[in-house]
This record gives structure tokens, C-alpha cells and sequence, in this order.
């Protein structure tokens, strides 16, 4: 054993915890190493230096123990724990701090039940009595305060940034495209043009209304007040209709026909000019319904177009149909193509390539009208819109083939009547055919406006 490994064994050589070979190993090799013997020499001195005695325990120190446990283990009287818990409280009611607290306590649960009989003594006070059904002076004064709405507000103070959503209008029926061009879709060749007749009797003097196919369920146009009066600037009506926009009162939940699905809002739209700029410089979005509610749809196509140049799809869809509302579905129909094709795969551009299809279905061109919709049938977004044009398409073709059928049997009528052994026709039953005839035309013209 040499000295690298005696050291690891120095402490259990000197507690004698080292079996009999190494401890005989340990000590034949500090019987030769002078360094490791003056090592093992100095610790054994210490330790013996350090030690003490063992003492003997004193007699009846286990007796006075357990009789300590035995006394902690007694049990204290009911009184005099009472007393004692007195003792506690009467020590501590004595001192400063208790009685701040308590006066505390007291000026918080005093002051709770003061205001609270305050709040019931005032609503208790808003209560009259009316007689003979007029109003209290009090819901007076609050029906004035509770008319200053936000939107008064707004007005009073100035123009403010245009901040309501954008959405498309859903798609017109196949009767307003058939309107829009003269004697132009099928449903006038097969009424005759009754639809279009009662079609202007119907009309309402809201244009939106008629871009909706007279259903405006689910979407707020925007507000009437810029062009409620027709005296007034064209820039006044313009700041009217920004501070009147609000957001739809269906959207983005609310459902209407023909559309499944609501397009998120777009951004709000920022003035043109800065403080120092013209009054008159709106958004043009806003500019572009104000000129379409007022019917002047060459300016609402022109400012939506101005709109669209920052690529904004729902304000080319905008301009498409003031496009159709003034010039016709063979105008528009370029449009819709151009942005169903800029914009595929997007829900305005879906919605354009519906609206395309049915001006195609009033034009007449059903062949292209059933491949748009075929594919539109796969869209989630316009898969019922799509499905429901396309029974509508396919009942069109019907009437027109059974119209083209009745021509051909109307031409051969002439050619039975002249032969000798042709019979007279019933005088009953020439009045219940045109009946019958009525009765169909009605019926497609219901048709034509449930769109």
C-alpha cells in the first residue's frame, strides 16, 4: 500500500471501522511512512482530545418525566378555560387598536347602508302618477335626453370617418335583370310582358329594394338621409350619409336568400382630406351609395370604380351592379366575367359569377347560365343559391320548350280548320283554356318575383 491509497482509509482506520486485512495493510504501511504515521498520530490525538466522558444519568430523572407527561395530559376545567378566554378578550378590548377597528367597522357598514337607501329613495322617486294618459314631467325630460342619440351626436358635431360595413347586395331576381333590358330575357316572351307591367306598378322608390328583388331581410342599406331632401348640396348629403352609416343590423349573422354566407366588414373609410382639406372630400364607397340610392347610377358605377382601384372586390361588385341597374345586363355582363375571374376562389368573386349567371338566364344565353351554376354548385359558400338557380333555370326551360310546343300547335290549328271534316271548337271550353293560360303566366310571374 503506498500513500495515495492509505489517505482515503486514514478516517475509517481511525474509527476502527476497517476490516482485519486492511487495517493490518493501513498499519504496516505507517510503521514505514514517517509522513502518514504523523498524520494518523495527530488525528488520533485530536479525536481523543474531544471525547467525553460517558456520565452516568442521575437517579429519578425517568420518574420526574413520565410524571411531567402524566400532569400535561390532565384535563383543564370548563371554568377555567372560560376564564381564561375572558382574560384574552378583556386584555385585548382594553387596547387602542381594538376600538379603532370596531369604530371602523362601523363607519364602513353604516356608510354601505346609506348609500344603498339612497339608490331605492331615488327610484322610488322616479315613479308618478299619470293622469288621464299624460306623461310625467320627469319621462318628459327623460324621453328629450334619451333622443340625443349618438348618431345626432355625430351630425351636430360634424362630418366624422365613414365606419359601416360594406357588404355586397344579395343577387337580383331573374324579373330585375329582365327589366333592366327591354323585352331582352325569356320570362317576358313567355308573360307576354304582364311581368313587366306589374313589375312597375310594384316598384318602390327605393333602388336598393330592387337590387335586393324587393327582399332587404338581413342587410341595412345605408340610411336615406343624404338624399332625403332634394334641395340639398351634394356635399351636405354627403356628410349626412357618412355620419348616418352604422353597421348592418344583420350582418355578419344574419342569413337572406340567395346568399349563405355574410363577406366580413371592410375597413372603415378614412376622409380624404386632412383638417386643412375641402369639406366635400368623403370616401368615395360612400359617395358611390349615395349616388345609387339617388338612381344616378352613371356616378355611383364612376366613384365605385374610383373605390375599387385599391382592390377592393365588394366595390367592383358595387360598380357591376350600378353598371346593370343603368345600362343593362348586356353592359354588365362584362364586369361581372372580369371580376369573377380577378377575384376567383373569393366570395366576391363567386358572387359575381352568380350575378353573371343570371343576367345570362334573363338574356336568354341558358346553356352558359347552366355551366356557371354547375360550378357554383360545388362552392360551399353559393352551393344553395346555385342549387336554387339552377330549378329556377331548369323551370324556365321547361315554359320554354312547352311555349315553343304551344307556337307549333297554334301554326297547325289553321290547317285543321280548313279541312272539311275539322270540328268546331266547344264554346266552354275556349274560356277554360284562356283561364288555364291565365293561371300559368300568374304563376311564372310569382315565381319570377319570389327570386
Amino acid at each position: 500500500m503506498d500513500c495515495e491509497k492509505f489517505e482515503p482509509l486514514l478516517l475509517d482506520e481511525l474509527y476502527e471501522e476497517l476490516d482485519e486485512l486492511t487495517s493490518a495493510a493501513v498499519k504496516r504501511h505507517v510503521s514505514g511512512c514517517a509522513r502518514c504515521a504523523s498524520i494518523l498520530g495527530d488525528m488520533t490525538a485530536t479525536r481523543r482530545a474531544v471525547s467525553l466522558p460517558l456520565v452516568p444519568a442521575p437517579e429519578g430523572l425517568e420518574d420526574r418525566i413520565l410524571a411531567a407527561a402524566k400532569e400535561a395530559q390532565k384535563v383543564v376545567p370548563i371554568k377555567s378555560r372560560m376564564s381564561r378566554a375572558l382574560s384574552i378578550a378583556g386584555s385585548w378590548a382594553m387596547r387602542p387598536q381594538t376600538a379603532m377597528a370596531a369604530v371602523f367597522l362601523l363607519m364602513i357598514g353604516t356608510s354601505a347602508f346609506l348609500i344603498r337607501s339612497k339608490n331605492y329613495a331615488s327610484r322610488d322617486a322616479a315613479v308618478s302618477v299619470t293622469v288621464a294618459g299624460a306623461p310625467a314631467p320627469l319621462e318628459e325630460v327623460a324621453s328629450e335626453r334619451e333622443s340625443l342619440d349618438d348618431k345626432a351626436a355625430a351630425t351636430a358635431h360634424g362630418p366624422t370617418p365613414s365606419n359601416f360595413a360594406r357588404p355586397p347586395a344579395p343577387m337580383p331576381s331573374t324579373l330585375a335583370f329582365a327589366e333592366a333590358d327591354d323585352n331582352n330575357g325569356p320570362l317576358d316572351r313567355l308573360t307576354g310582358g304582364a311581368a313587366r307591367d306589374k313589375s312597375k306598378k310594384e316598384a318602390t322608390s327605393d333602388p336598393f329594394a330592387s337590387a335586393f328583388g324587393g327582399d332587404t331581410k338581413g342587410f341595412a342599406a345605408p340610411p336615406a338621409t343624404a338624399t332625403a331632401s332634394p334641395t340639398m348640396p351634394a356635399a351636405a348629403a354627403a356628410r349626412a350619409e357618412v355620419a348616418n352609416a352604422s353597421v348592418p343590423a344583420g350582418a355578419p349573422g344574419a342569413a337572406y336568400d340567395g346568399l349563405s354566407q355574410t363577406p366580413p366588414p371592410p375597413p372603415a373609410a378614412k376622409p380624404a382630406g386632412g383638417p386643412a382639406g375641402g369639406k366635400d372630400a368623403q370616401d368615395p364607397f360612400s359617395l358611390g351609395a349615395a349616388a345609387f340610392r339617388a338612381r344616378n347610377f352613371a356616378e355611383a358605377t364612376r366613384q365605385f370604380d374610383v373605390a375599387a382601384q385599391s382592390g377592393d372586390s365588394n366595390a367592383a361588385l358595387w360598380a357591376a351592379e350600378s353598371t346593370r341597374e343603368g345600362q343593362g345586363c348586356a353592359v354588365a355582363l362584362g364586369r361581372f366575367d372580369q371580376l369573377a375571374h380577378r377575384a376567383a376562389g373569393s366570395w366576391a368573386g363567386n358572387e359575381s359569377s352568380l350575378r353573371a349567371a343570371r343576367c345570362q338566364i334573363a338574356m336568354g344565353q341558358l346553356d352558359a347560365a347552366r355551366a356557371r351554376l354547375d360550378s357554383l354548385a360545388h362552392v360551399p359558400s353559393h352551393q344553395h343559391a346555385a342549387q336554387t338557380a339552377l330549378d329556377e333555370l331548369n323551370q324556365v326551360a321547361a315554359r320554354k320548350a312547352g311555349g315553343a310546343g304551344a307556337a307549333g300547335g297554334a301554326v297547325a290549328a289553321p290547317k285543321r280548320a280548313a279541312s272539311p271534316a275539322a270540328r268546331p271548337a266547344s264554346p266552354a271550353r275556349a274560356p277554360a283554356e284562356a283561364r288555364e293560360q291565365e293561371q300559368q303566366q300568374k304563376k311564372a310571374l310569382d315565381h319570377a318575383n319570389g327570386y
